[in-house]
């Protein structure tokens, strides 16, 4: 991270976005709450979909599922949003939200576990591999980044591994053997946008052993 970006600590970005969890952050974050993790995945965690529109199936990917597998009422909502046949989908665990904030959000906009906060939290805003985005456009709420001249995006591109390796992993092994405790309850992104609530048997209807 750059050392001239000093967070004004708004809590913007904790009004704004689902915090994706890492399995080794889970685990961090149960241990400093005090409290178990099946305990912390079910209270404070949901499972979390993101789907992204794609024409073409990529028979070399297990994470592109085709528009079939989504049936019943998720099927149907995601039908209005999309007429893809085919949707990317990255499945993990993120910090619940209440009342459009993270759920780690105090009354007093203050981080409940701002010490031992995921690398998502602890890197925004400078959070692009691409040198070329106008952070202070696409994150214009931020008023860290008034002012700020240089960027540096090494500690990101760290971050960057660990996840793309948490994706290798479910890729080969599986959600569940990733985590193998879980939310009882989730949601379902198409790319940004909430489409409904997902449960666990339909989240795992389309990520089963």
């Amino acid at each position: 991270m750059s050392e001239s970006f000093k967070c004004a600590r708004c809590a913007k970005c904790c009004q704004t976005y689902w915090i994706t969890l890492l399995p080794e952050e889970a685990k961090g974050l149960s241990k400093f709450l005090k409290v178990p993790s099946g305990k912390f995945l079910k209270e404070y965690c949901v499972l979390f979909l993101q789907a992204f529109p794609m024409q073409k199936r990529d028979f070399s990917n297990p994470l592109v599922i085709s528009r079939k597998k989504f049936s019943g009422k998720i099927g149907a909502r995601l039908s209005r949003k999309s007429s893809a046949g085919f949707f990317l989908c990255l499945p993990s665990i993120a910090l619940r939200r209440e009342k459009k904030n993270c759920i780690m959000l105090s009354r007093r906009l203050d981080c409940k576990v701002h010490s031992k906060r995921p690398g998502q939290c602890r890197l925004f805003p400078l959070i692009s591999l691409d040198s070329k985005t106008d952070l202070k456009k696409a994150y214009s709420f931020c008023k860290g980044l008034k002012g700020l001249e240089s960027i540096d995006l090494r500690e990101n591109l760290k971050h960057y591994k660990k996840v793309k390796a948490y994706f290798e992993s479910v890729k080969k092994k599986g959600f569940q053997k990733a985590w193998k405790q879980f939310p009882e309850k989730g949601v379902l992104l198409l790319d940004k946008e909430k489409i409904c609530g997902i449960s666990q048997k339909e989240f795992f209807r389309l990520f089963g052993p």
